[in-house]
């Protein structure tokens, strides 16, 4: 039976994720510059599109293809979208992503197209690059707890190992050795189809013909039927690119202050005077004599009890992390569907924002001439399918053209709330299918993340 996976990206509303960079800006710490990264290419032949997926591009990357450069189409932190010719026998070739001067700013891929002949034999290897520079020594991990002495006891148990330091920026690539023979030639390839006529940013305001192509809210759409007025992702357009999944959690924020000192205990009673002494026999009426020295002090009263504790101060700034996952197997129908299992609960802080992201893997059963698509996202309750609104719907689909089978989606998800009172807050995987539902279709597995700025 034929497995496909397809791989969604869901790129969280720009004007949110804005405002929680900005409220983090004041916790950033200083350290090396992030290195511009590639981390995996996709070639799509018949609208000659080259997807670069990775980290900290910048909004004008310069991206050479064997040495030649390409037309940059649109790009993000995460994705780049650029034009690739036919002109390219298939073979393997060198990307380049270049984002300015530094060793910091480039990075090179490997990536083969088309069918490739069978593999020639080996060149010699090239001579090793140099190595990159070390990276920043990690934070020492807590010493484990000693274990107790005696007679041929058993060790103490290890302490946890300190954080791995991070690695540093790789080497740059060493000159290639030389070319073995080529194989022979593979048989030709297809006609390739008709390319894409990019118009920019979607406007509802213009119609649209087939293969056009737009982008709409960080991802790239093309269009499949004549349109006006219809808002990707829907049935008049399919996903070209979608944008990458969310950077890594920043550094947790510095302890908060110590609360304030609680106020003292009130003073205890005062000790029980002494006993008094046995009366003397009466005398003569003498004069009166001079009066006595003062009486020692009694003991002193025991200590009174101490005052109460005073109140906790205020939590200090930082992220809190909460992670759960699930491997039940729940259906999803045309309703609003909660996955069992897929839940987080987080202490939340009245005006403080809430992240929830993570991914989970759709099963669907699909029939050869009957599209199936749906929506995952996050709710504040089991039956909740609004969430935070349609910008952090994480769409699915299947297209009517595949044949029968059935299909395993990854699709990623992500949401930011801010809770409106402090205390426990929990959140829902949830889901619905708008068409193409059937029995069989369900979620399989999830992971999920909550942070607490």
């Amino acid at each position: 039976m034929m497995r496909t996976r397809l791989a969604l990206f869901v790129l969280v509303l720009c004007s949110t994720v804005t405002a929680v960079t900005a409220s983090l800006s004041a916790q950033k710490t200083y350290g090396p510059p992030s290195q511009v990264a590639i981390t995996a290419t996709t070639y799509d032949p018949v609208n000659q599109l080259l997807g670069i997926s990775g980290m900290n591009f910048d909004a004008q990357p310069v991206v050479t293809f064997a040495s030649h450069p390409l037309t940059v189409v649109t790009a993000t932190p995460q994705l780049i979208l650029a034009v690739l010719p036919p002109s390219f026998p298939p073979g393997t070739y060198v990307v380049t992503v270049s984002c300015g001067p530094s060793a910091w700013d480039n990075s090179t891929f490997v990536v083969t197209i088309g069918a490739v002949g069978a593999k020639g034999p080996a060149g010699p290897m090239g001579p090793k690059g140099p190595a990159g520079p070390a990276g920043a020594d990690g934070l020492t991990g807590a010493a484990g707890a000693t274990g107790a002495a005696g007679p041929a006891g058993p060790a103490g148990a290890n302490g946890i190992a300190g954080a791995i330091g991070a690695t540093g920026p790789q080497g740059s690539v060493g000159p290639m050795g030389p070319q073995g023979p080529a194989g022979p030639a593979g048989a030709a390839g297809a006609t390739g189809a008709i390319g894409i006529n990019w118009r920019g940013d979607w406007d509802g305001a213009l119609a649209y013909v087939a293969n056009d192509a737009v982008a709409f809210n960080g991802a790239s759409y093309l269009a499949i039927n004549a349109n006006a007025g219809s808002q990707p992702p829907s049935a008049d357009w399919n996903v070209l690119a979608q944008a990458g999944a969310a950077g890594e959690a920043g550094p947790a924020g510095a302890q908060g202050p110590a609360g304030a000192q609680g106020p003292t205990g009130a003073q205890g009673p005062a000790g029980a005077d002494g006993a008094t002494g046995p009366q003397g026999t009466a005398g003569p009426q003498g004069a009166t004599g001079p009066q006595g020295p003062q009486g020692a002090p009694g003991a002193q009263g025991p200590q009174g009890p101490a005052g109460a504790t005073g109140p906790t101060g205020p939590t200090g700034p930082g992220v809190t992390l909460v992670a759960a996952t699930s491997s039940n197997a729940t259906p999803i129908g045309l309703a609003c569907t909660n996955y069992a299992g897929g839940v987080v609960t987080v202490s939340g802080t009245a005006g403080h924002p809430v992240e929830i992201s993570g991914t989970t893997w759709l099963r669907i059963n699909h029939t050869s001439g009957i599209r199936d698509a749906g929506f995952v996202l996050i709710g504040t309750a089991p039956n909740d399918c609004g969430g935070v609104g349609g910008p952090y719907f994480a769409p699915f689909s299947v297209s009517a053209a595949a044949p029968t089978d059935v299909i395993d989606l990854t699709v990623p998800f992500h949401a930011v709330f801010t809770p409106g009172s402090t205390g426990p807050v929990t959140y829902y995987l949830n889901a619905f299918m708008t068409v193409g539902a059937d029995a069989l279709d369900r979620f399989w597995f999830a992971n999920l993340a909550a942070r607490v700025y």
